[in-house]
């Protein structure tokens, strides 16, 4: 009898609470309430900055940076790694009276890879079943990448779907582990990235930081100029124990695979290089020329451009995905539900599959 009511009081204790493998995928720095810490000249500060984490997009650091970045009276939130479009994301944006929307992106191939590793030595370190035979660091990655890339397969070996991840966050209310069955609306993406208050990237992190502070306080600051020799404050790098993810480590087959997986957020990142531009330029017309820092909009294009070259070797220097790739055609399930889609856009006029935030 005492047996059963001490099985009964652990089946109450952890009634409601996810499973242990669960609570560990998230990142901690989710469930705390930032709070900003820095004197203001804006007329209003007391924001809700809801950040939508997308993982290994630098996001557990950037929320641990942020109260050095933010105005007193401002809070930033993370989206407990859920999607923009997921119901927890939305109810943090509609349950405050001000809120804005922060991102943060990452070179795509580079992020998929990252995703990768993180699975790999983190996440599922334990797991027998996952891909990594072989030696080496990288040791894996191409089974890892054809199972994402199959369009018949339902498993991802129970860790991240790199596949058009951040369009899919921005797009829809799919998150990181869910296997897509369709493919996520790159336009809607784009209206979620330019809607949103603040858009940083994980390449071009301290001049993130540096341009978040100076629009949320309205004061410029001498070491984040362009040229300046002084030391801005220390940011901080969340490595997870995990390698670095080095793109000059992968032979072609292997940028290739990766490349396929995010073709999508690959015009996405693009697109979110304009947006940083245009902040640093808004921040230079507040405080004058060079107070944004140094251009480096065509440095993020460039190695962007590299990666692609070294994937796909183009004479012409136009490097590219080839443009049949894509999630459609064929006779597979995931093909005929594609085409379903399509069938239900048409037959609904657009509205439903466009809200969910799938095809064109």
């Amino acid at each position: 009898m005492r047996t059963l009511w001490a099985i009964a009081a652990a089946a109450a204790a952890t009634m409601g609470q996810p499973p242990l493998d669960v609570r560990r995928r998230l990142s901690r720095s989710d469930g705390v309430k930032w709070r900003g810490t820095l004197n203001s000249s804006a007329i209003v500060n007391q924001y809700l900055y809801v950040f939508v984490h997308i993982p290994k997009n630098a996001g557990a650091s950037f929320m641990k940076d942020s109260p050095r970045h933010l105005p007193r009276g401002a809070i930033l939130r993370g989206s407990h790694e859920k999607a923009l479009w997921h119901g927890y994301t939305q109810h943090l944006i509609n349950s405050y009276p001000r809120t804005r929307l922060v991102l943060m992106l990452r070179h795509p191939i580079k992020m998929a890879y990252s995703q990768f590793l993180m699975c790999k030595y983190s996440i599922r370190v334990q797991d027998k079943g996952f891909p990594r035979e072989g030696t080496g660091v990288k040791s894996g990655l191409k089974l890892w990448a054809q199972r994402l890339l199959n369009r018949n397969a339902t498993y991802a070996f129970a860790c991240y779907h790199s596949r058009d991840i951040q369009t899919r966050y921005l797009a829809t209310a799919q998150s990181a582990w869910t296997v897509p069955k369709h493919p996520p609306m790159l336009s809607k993406a784009l209206a979620s990235l330019g809607k949103a208050y603040f858009v940083g990237l994980a390449e071009a992190y301290p001049q993130s930081a540096c341009l978040l502070r100076m629009l949320t306080t309205h004061s410029p600051l001498e070491y984040c100029r362009c040229g300046s020799t002084e030391l801005g404050p220390r940011l901080t790098h969340e490595r997870h124990k995990v390698p670095s993810a080095n793109l000059n480590d992968l032979d072609q087959e292997e940028l290739q695979l990766l490349a396929k997986l995010v073709p999508r957020d690959i015009r996405l990142y693009a697109r979110a290089v304009v947006k940083l531009d245009a902040q640093r330029l808004k921040v230079d017309k507040l405080f004058g020329q060079g107070a944004g820092g140094c251009a480096v909009a065509d440095e993020l294009r460039q190695g962007l451009r590299d990666t692609l070259c070294s994937a796909y070797p183009s004479q012409t220097g136009n490097c590219s995905i080839p443009a049949r790739y894509g999630w459609a055609g064929g006779k597979t399930p995931a093909a005929r539900a594609y085409r379903g889609v399509r069938r239900w856009e048409r037959a609904s006029g657009g509205n439903l599959a466009r809200s969910a935030g799938y095809v064109e």
